[in-house]
């Protein structure tokens, strides 16, 4: 993998499952809820959650081309740090990969360097202001204000009722559909958050990033029972484009998931790695 391909998998490691007894939404009636009320049950969502480790996961990506599988195993240690190891076929290390609050490290195996780079690359590379929190909110399948760095939280995001689930947004859809219309969109971003009315867990999240023409599209699957933590995704589909509106699919699955394990994935450079700073 060369050190361009690695920040392929930067956007490819937000996402969480295991298999043990399913939850199957049922899309009936429910008492609705205000919009404090709903908020105050998500942020009571995974709050005993020490750390998490993903393991054994498969990541497959398709686009025009072609299709590409990659093996993982990720650990999250809450407000400090996720770490990433991307495996080939035979379960041999090619790189290990580091999120932090104001960095990404990066330990190429194949070319034997250490990568010090950050949020910045990622936006100019993918039309994305991702940051450290947004990448473990996704993992922990917690419900985010894309603004938040704006003073912008869910507090201030329009709430209704959307496909019998509760519904978030950072504007309204005429509004939006306005500033389209009249090109007055540059740096726009428009987030819309799916609630599902059981779990309070962020069923789906959709993202249009009007100034690069880029939209996003986050599915969460089925979720699977755990005894530490409630219920969590089985498994996400993201289904994106480019600027150039080439579209990729990535569908993420894992076979067995820890909570509160410190066994995780350290981060320690070899003395002889070459250093880049980017």
């Amino acid at each position: 993998m060369g050190r361009n391909s690695v920040f392929v998998v930067l956007l490819l490691m937000i996402f969480s499952g295991c298999k043990t007894g399913k939850f199957v939404f049922q899309d009936n009636e429910f008492e609705r809820l205000k919009q404090a009320e709903v908020l105050e049950n998500i942020s009571a969502n995974n709050s005993n959650i020490k750390n998490v480790f993903f393991r054994r996961s498969s990541i497959k990506m398709d686009s025009e081309k072609g299709i590409q599988t990659f093996r993982s195993n990720i650990f999250i240690y809450p407000d400090s740090f996720i770490r990433v190891s991307v495996l080939a076929p035979m379960g041999i290390e090619l790189a290990r990969i580091s999120f932090e609050d104001n960095r990404i490290r990066i330990l190429d195996r194949m070319n034997r360097v250490v990568i010090y780079s950050n949020y910045n690359e990622v936006y100019n590379k993918f039309g994305a202001h991702l940051n450290f929190d947004m990448l473990q909110n996704i993992l922990l399948d917690r419900a985010f204000s894309y603004h938040l760095s704006k003073g912008i939280s869910l507090e201030d995001y329009h709430f209704s009722i959307d496909e019998n689930q509760y519904f978030l947004s950072s504007m309204k859809e005429r509004q939006y559909q306005k500033l389209v219309s009249k090109r007055q969109f540059e740096d726009v971003v428009y987030q819309r958050i799916w609630i599902d009315p059981s779990l309070f867990l962020m069923r789906r999240t959709k993202l249009a990033l009007s100034e690069k023409s880029i939209n996003l599209d986050i599915k969460y699957g089925e979720y699977i029972k755990q005894d530490i933590v409630g219920y969590f995704p089985e498994s996400i589909k993201i289904v994106g484009n480019d600027e150039q509106q080439n579209q990729v699919t990535v569908t993420i699955s894992h076979s067995n998931i820890r909570f509160n394990d410190d066994n995780g994935i350290s981060f320690k450079i070899p003395n002889k790695y070459e250093k880049i700073y980017r």
